[in-house]
């Protein structure tokens, strides 16, 4: 049985179609590594990303017309003459797509972020890391003075009380 369409279009009317665009041009290993050795190589020409991946020039084609139709990868000339010649053009990640993989990749592999909460056993600071899971909430682990480690997991950082952020 299909899905009911009005409840679908419900649901994506809360979602940008620029949102889903993006994450269409990304349906593929291989579209995933393009986009990868762009992101590392920061500017690669067609027979580049060819002979790179050892593919056949229509797939290539494919490949990054998708990402640039997504808008992760945009197709850059150096004068408007060379804008249909593959072997002077070249592609590089759009702004959005460097933004979209940095967005991405920081909620599954977060930044740790420090603060301090004064025991109140002790009445000295006590340091705690931050780890934000996009899976779990908020973990934080307790560095005790005696170098043992305990887990905590919160629903959010509104949960710890008497903290202040280091920089």
């Amino acid at each position: 049985m299909a899905m009911n369409e009005a409840k679908i279009n419900h649901y994506l009317e809360n979602i940008p179609n620029e949102l889903i665009e993006l994450t269409k041009g990304l349906d593929s290993k291989q579209k995933w590594a393009v986009y990868a050795a762009l992101l590392e190589n920061r500017k690669m020409f067609f027979n580049q990303i060819r002979d790179e991946f050892d593919a056949n020039p229509s797939e290539v084609d494919r490949i990054l017309k998708s990402l640039g139709e997504s808008g992760l990868i945009i197709k850059k000339a150096r004068n408007f003459s060379a804008v249909f010649n593959d072997n002077r053009t070249y592609y590089e990640p759009s702004l959005l797509g460097e933004r979209f993989f940095d967005s991405a990749f920081s909620l599954i592999i977060p930044k740790k972020i420090k603060i301090q909460k004064q025991s109140e056993e002790t009445k000295y600071p006590t340091a705690f890391e931050i780890l934000p899971s996009p899976l779990t909430g908020v973990q934080i682990e307790k560095q005790a003075s005696t170098f043992e480690r305990q887990a905590i997991t919160f629903k959010s950082v509104t949960a710890i009380k008497g903290c202040k952020i280091n920089d």
